[in-house]
């Protein structure tokens, strides 16, 4: 397909010097990256990618602090350990954690 197109975009030169790097690894210019964008948005019907952040929110964030919190709190009683665990694999497979020596049976959906 002939290219007869033009596209301008203005974007921060930070920005533009941080992506030409970035593409210039796959042996693209930017030019050809956005072109492959732009191609790949028409393929999918919408954008190329999950726009979801990837990191956790501040909410997310404080929340995993305060289970962390309560799961160092020895006051804390709960039927499940929230420690550390380690996951044996094998036929005999079982959930361990450090205050139990004995495994623990999986239950599938199916045994519910």
């Amino acid at each position: 397909m002939a290219k007869t197109a033009i596209l301008n975009i203005s974007l921060d030169a930070q920005i533009k010097k941080a992506a030409e790097k970035v593409y210039s690894k796959y042996g693209l210019s930017l030019s050809e990256a956005v072109n492959v964008f732009i191609h790949q948005s028409c393929n999918v019907g919408g954008m190329p990618f999950d726009l979801r952040p990837q990191r956790p929110n501040a909410e997310s964030l404080a929340a995993m602090a305060e289970a962390e919190r309560i799961s160092r709190d020895p006051s804390v009683k709960s039927e499940r350990p929230l420690s550390p665990t380690t996951i044996p694999f094998g036929r005999n497979a079982g959930l361990l954690c450090h205050k139990h020596t004995q495994p623990v049976k999986f239950i599938g959906i199916k045994d519910l």
